[in-house]
């Protein structure tokens, strides 16, 4: 019997660290400043651990210093503070702690916030504090600014008319449905509102400004969709751009209120447009799932046609695996939404035949979606990831073509 070793490899990221806790440490010497290097650890997205520091003796001051991957985000802590001021972030995956007080530092707390990876940890004591780190690497600490170009005048804003029409053919096009409008004009400190029922389904809001013919003057306006009670915000654009455009999906019969802000005194006109909500979500799944697989559909313009369910299944956070018999030469749909309050984002993959359809955006991460066609195939496997903890999940399966080729079976 022969026994093959094969040689383990770091991944890149690993390496690097390890090179710039190695450059650290070799410009602390150079200063005199001796360090110790502590034992790596692992850290998952959203995962937090305590790390015991060295006893630091008669020396007054320690510091810490802790290098991970570039791409990762986390957080360094002294174990006795709770608040969320204490936490210092990383920048460019370096980060660092020190104090010179000697009832503290005796642990730290380490979390990470997004992405996973292995992190360095050097320890230094002294009578001072140990310099920072910034100076020594520079391409995880920084980055070059580069002052922006003066674009110029903007561009001459098409008339009003002219934007009216426009919008109206892109909702249209859409198969949009017109509501009831408002025209009104900006008060003397440059606000209005108007008040208005959204029923099931998706609705976008148009809001143009007065513009004269060849003008280039910039107006800017800013818009919000808010509760009327508590003013909790649903949807807003308060970006450089002259008009303003809201979207908002709910699962049942909401009253709600467009809020506009720009120059005193603009005429304005606001356009309604909705889209109804697909016939296949049932009432019983509550209006927050509805109205989350409505935005998933209205932002990626999927239409479900005339499909049926074919399957629901529910689950929570985590990485879920199942199977579900598929009808052989149909096409499907298989849509995910977190259910309550949404976690930290939604994967979805599906597997038919050896191949893989895969989403792992999500949309507003609380949602995702994958099409795919069976072909000659009865058996289609799905993968749920659930990111963060405490939320749960609905999958539907809708069949959305049958006999969609033809093939000897």
């Amino acid at each position: 019997m022969a026994l093959v070793v094969f040689p383990s490899t770091l991944p890149a990221y690993a390496s690097e660290a390890s090179d710039l806790l190695g450059r650290v440490r070799d410009e602390w010497a150079k200063r005199g400043i001796a360090s110790h290097k502590l034992a790596s650890r692992f850290l998952l997205d959203d995962e937090a651990l305590q790390i015991r520091l060295p006893d630091r003796g008669v020396a007054p001051c320690g510091s810490l210093v802790a290098i991970g991957p570039r791409t990762m985000s986390f957080a360094l802590q002294d174990a006795v503070d709770n608040v969320e001021d204490a936490r210092i972030p990383s920048v460019g995956g370096v980060a660092a702690i020190g104090t010179c007080d000697l009832k503290r530092l005796s642990r730290v707390r380490v979390s990470a916030s997004a992405g996973r990876g292995a992190i360095e940890f050097v320890f230094t004591a002294g009578p001072t504090a140990a310099p920072p780190i910034s100076s020594w690497v520079p391409e995880r600490t920084g980055t070059v600014v580069f002052l922006p170009q003066d674009p110029g005048s903007p561009p001459a804003l098409p008339l009003l008319t002219e934007r009216v029409a426009s919008a109206n053919r892109r909702a249209k096009e859409r198969t949009g449905v017109a509501k009831e409008g408002q025209e009104t004009e900006l008060s003397a400190l440059g606000a209005a509102d108007w008040n208005v029922r959204l029923e099931p389904g998706c609705h976008r809001f148009d809001v143009l400004g007065e513009a004269h013919a060849g003008s280039s003057t910039r107006h800017e306006l800013d818009a919000e969709l808010r509760e009327p009670d508590d003013g909790r915000s649903l949807a807003r654009d308060r970006t450089d751009s002259a008009d303003a455009r809201l979207e908002h999906c709910v699962g049942e019969e909401t009253q709600a209120t467009v809020v506009v802000s720009g120059s005193a005194n603009t005429k304005v006109s606001i356009l309604h447009h909705a889209w109804a909500l697909p016939p296949h979500l049932p009432v019983h799944w509550g209006a927050p799932i509805r109205a989350r697989i409505a935005t998933l559909l209205h932002a990626r313009n999927l239409s479900l046609g005339r499909g049926r369910i074919s399957a629901a299944t529910r689950g929570i956070s985590g990485r879920t695996h199942f199977a579900q018999t598929i009808r052989r030469g149909s096409c499907y749909v298989a849509i995910v939404a977190s259910e309550g309050e949404p976690g930290r984002g939604l994967g979805l993959r599906a597997q038919v035949g050896g191949v893989d359809f895969a989403d792992e955006r999500g949309v507003l991460d609380q949602s995702a979606a994958v099409t795919f066609c069976a072909g000659r195939h009865g058996l289609a496997t799905f993968e749920v990831e659930s990111r963060g903890s405490g939320s749960a999940w609905m999958l539907m399966l809708i069949e959305t073509v049958e006999g969609a080729w033809s093939f000897e079976r």
